[in-house]
């Protein structure tokens, strides 16, 4: 596995012929190499974590199993290994504590210690072993199994519950789109998906919340067939990166990636209410703050505000009230609303024969 490793980190590198991938061993035969290529039963391009054409070999990003793939033969290089399973780790439990991961489930059960070490990240945004250990631990008694294809799956969702999030407010912010339009998804599945009807705007599709480990690969896998682009950005962040420099700067919410002002706030926003919602009551899940406006009238805000001076999370705090106090006005309307129900329901009874009511 790691003279494999060792080959796999040459490809990495950029497209490159056999030969050429050969001249750059002196410590390993030509026929070791083939056979890491292409004779073992593991071998990569039997994985199909790379690909060959016109004798020239390329990587193979597919779907999250092979990037589970490379993540598995990376670790097995001595300098190499610990890095990537570190970024992995850190990048995890990013994504964990994320809004758009479990942090509105979970989490908020969680008392003592754990918390304690949650809350100290939240504030200072510094990644400790501490906080990596009692994260890990929390996702372990909540899904049992956090091997590495499960880090990897668990990840992309999260991604994709962002990439969601992000189609949602495009579509509700410009009339002209109709839902996967503006995505990066095969022509095919935005037909399926027009045809169909479906619209996965509410609060709960954005989290991981209350899924199997099975179910989050599974989604994962589907996530990556709607936008294709996601394991590239895994590729890049998790893989690449911390292979160039020693670490990722991976961040659940990227504004490398999602340039946009509007939309990056939009996140942030929904980001907020996942963690309001998260802390109040679940029958919330099936609310769409898109199609309601309640995220675009906080963008709006923002765009309005100028507020140019000081870091993100000062800006964010500063802009944290109006959301709050829309969200508190929208309860007390679902609440009135809930009792109005209530109070129909009791008149009909009241209405009800005797005899009737007795069967009751």
């Amino acid at each position: 596995m790691e003279t494999r490793a060792k080959v796999l980190l040459e490809i990495m590198k950029g497209p490159i012929s056999r030969v050429k991938l050969k001249e750059r061993f002196t410590d390993v035969s030509t026929k070791t190499v083939d056979f890491h290529v292409q004779r073992a039963d593991n071998s990569l391009l039997k994985l199909k974590i790379i690909k060959e054409k016109n004798n020239v070999l390329t990587m193979n990003l597919r779907d999250p199993k092979s990037l589970v793939e490379i993540c598995n033969i990376l670790r097995a290089d001595e300098e190499k290994g610990p890095v990537i399973s570190k970024a992995i780790d850190s990048a995890f439990v990013k994504c964990f504590i994320s809004s758009f991961g479990d942090h509105a489930g979970s989490i908020r059960g969680e008392r003592g210690e754990d918390s304690d070490a949650i809350g100290s990240y939240m504030e200072s945004r510094r990644l400790t072993d501490d906080v990596i250990n009692t994260v890990l631990g929390l996702a372990a008694k909540t899904y049992q199994k956090i091997d590495l294809g499960f880090k990897v799956h668990y990840i992309i969702k999260v991604m994709g519950n962002v990439r969601e999030a992000q189609e949602c407010y495009l579509v509700n912010s410009s009339k002209g789109y109709g839902y996967l339009d503006s995505s990066s998804a095969e022509e095919g599945l935005k037909r399926v998906y027009r045809k169909s009807g479906t619209r996965r705007c509410r609060l709960w599709d954005f989290t991981n919340s209350i899924l199997s480990s099975e179910y989050v690969e599974l989604m994962a896998s589907a996530v990556t067939d709607l936008f294709p682009e996601l394991l590239q950005n895994f590729y890049n962040k998790i893989i690449l990166e911390p292979l160039s420099k020693g670490e990722t700067s991976f961040k659940v919410i990227d504004e490398e990636i999602v340039k946009d002002t509007g939309t990056w706030w939009a996140l942030i926003y929904t980001g907020m209410l996942l963690t309001m919602v998260g802390g109040d009551h679940y029958r919330d899940n099936d609310y769409d703050p898109f199609e309601s406006g309640m995220i675009l009238r906080g963008v709006e805000k923002v765009k309005a505000s100028k507020m140019e001076g000081g870091n993100i999370q000062e800006r964010v705090l500063k802009l944290k009230s109006p959301l709050m106090e829309e969200y508190v006005e929208w309860k007390l309307e679902r609440l009135e609303a809930n009792l109005n129900q209530m109070k129909a329901e009791l008149v009909n009874v009241s209405q009800v024969p005797e005899k009737s009511k007795t069967f009751i």
